[in-house]
């Protein structure tokens, strides 16, 4: 992997770069290690994937220094669009088996997932919920560089 410089989806001063960008992902890409559990954040408790199959992010970067940055944008699930900030590392470029260029990136932020009304919950025998009311977000994205 070559050295991280500005990315191009995240902007700065280099020349050609964007500063925008927008993301969508189908949630038959969530794993979470368990089959049972990824069933259940699919249905219409959780994320409603029959209603609702995709989760969008558009964002623009905020602030980027070298290789770390924040990008600040709207997610939308279940429906529901919210403003929300991440935190993003450009891991670096790659290429790709067929000769593409690739930016890789690392995002992350906390969430209230109750702002998306995404509300079930479990008690605990012992006191308290099963879920927290903030989730941890991490996105793992590869970008096709058009140079």
């Amino acid at each position: 992997m070559g050295p991280a410089s500005p990315p191009p989806a995240a902007g700065g001063s280099t020349p050609g770069t964007r500063k925008s960008g927008s993301w969508e992902s189908t949630w038959c890409s969530t794993r979470s290690g368990d089959a049972a559990r990824d069933d259940h954040l699919r249905s219409a408790e959780l994320f409603d994937v029959a209603r609702f199959p995709t989760a969008t992010f558009r964002g623009r970067a905020h602030r980027w220094s070298a290789n770390t940055g924040t990008v600040v944008g709207e997610l939308t699930l279940k429906g529901v669009t919210r403003p929300v900030e991440l935190e993003v590392t450009a891991l670096g470029v790659v290429t790709d088996p067929w000769g593409g260029e690739r930016a890789v990136f690392s995002a992350s932020g906390t969430l209230n997932r109750h702002d998306w009304g995404i509300t079930w919950n479990m008690p605990l025998a012992g006191g308290g919920l099963l879920v927290s009311r903030d989730i941890h977000l991490e996105i793992e994205l590869e970008t096709v560089l058009d140079r």
